[in-house]
């Protein structure tokens, strides 16, 4: 029983010293990765010049668009977390506006859906508050900012494809004011 014990101990001491000298193996969750907010390398966030840039390109102190208590404003990055090999996985979504009932098809044509694609643990804002992605179901309602109005839009979740695939790399965002502007939709800090 004892040298059993001391083969674990030697082996979960020998992986812990692995991990250390090769940074960090996310394949196992670490306190220090498990409640941040991740998003994709290839997904974008709105500049404070109305452009998007992807997250893999912004540096603290870059300036961002924002939606806070329902005003659209800037805020700058002050942390950038990156996660390489991570191997999460993703959750994919995907949204159609909000439609009122008697939209005339003929003025306002077809919409199609937007992907939106984020880590499980993202937080956003929708309707009844602010929920992370897993935590979404068909018919919430999310806020998407539009660059070309300048005005914020409802979205409206249609399906919701749990483990839709693998991220290699992700990163999280720590703003001034705990917002941001991920895929043009109003990211929040938790």
């Amino acid at each position: 029983m004892n040298r059993l014990f001391i083969l674990l101990f030697a082996v979960a001491l020998n992986q812990s010293a692995r991990a250390q000298t090769e940074g960090p193996n996310v394949t196992v969750d670490s306190p220090v990765h498990r409640n941040q907010h991740h998003i994709p390398e290839d997904a974008s966030v709105m500049m404070a010049d109305g452009k998007s840039r992807k997250v893999s390109e912004v540096a603290p102190g870059d300036p961002v668009k924002c939606i806070k208590a329902g005003v659209v404003a800037t805020t700058h990055i002050r942390q950038v977390n990156h996660l390489k090999r991570s191997r999460r996985w993703l959750t994919a979504l995907y949204l159609r506006p909000v439609e009122k009932k008697n939209v005339n098809r003929t003025v306002w044509p077809m919409v199609p859906a937007v992907l939106l694609e984020a880590a499980p643990t993202l937080s956003v804002t929708t309707h009844s508050g602010t929920k992370t992605i897993s935590q979404l179901r068909k018919g919430d309602v999310l806020y998407r900012y539009e660059p070309a109005t300048q005005q914020v839009s409802a979205w409206e979740v249609g399906i919701v494809k749990r483990k839709s695939r693998r991220a290699e790399s992700l990163y999280a965002l720590v703003t001034e004011n705990g917002a941001f502007l991920f895929e043009n939709m109003v990211a929040i800090e938790q």
